[in-house]
């Protein structure tokens, strides 16, 4: 949701600066990026929702190593690690 409101905001300031001569092609660039942006993030709110309401499974692919750790550390704070969740090997 926070990535969503972040490209809500980048619209709204793009379509503000669309009135600038000097800055409007580069908010004509942004607002559509920002557009764009925004139909994919909700795509995915929209896949998520129905696999949450379904009782489907999500895997989601990541190559972010340091998003990675930072969940995993996140976790292990919890007091969670892999014998907690069920994995498939």
């Amino acid at each position: 949701m926070k990535r969503l409101q972040s490209r809500e905001a980048q619209i709204a300031q793009a379509e503000a600066l669309l009135g600038d001569p000097e800055l409007h092609e580069i908010a004509r660039e942004e607002l559509e990026s920002g557009k764009t942006r925004r139909a994919e993030l909700e795509q995915t709110l929209r896949v998520l929702a129905l696999a949450r309401k379904t009782g489907a499974l999500v895997t989601v692919h990541a190559e972010n190593h340091a998003a990675i750790m930072h969940l995993t550390r996140a976790l292990e704070k919890a007091g969670l690690g892999l014998d907690d969740m069920d994995v498939i090997e």
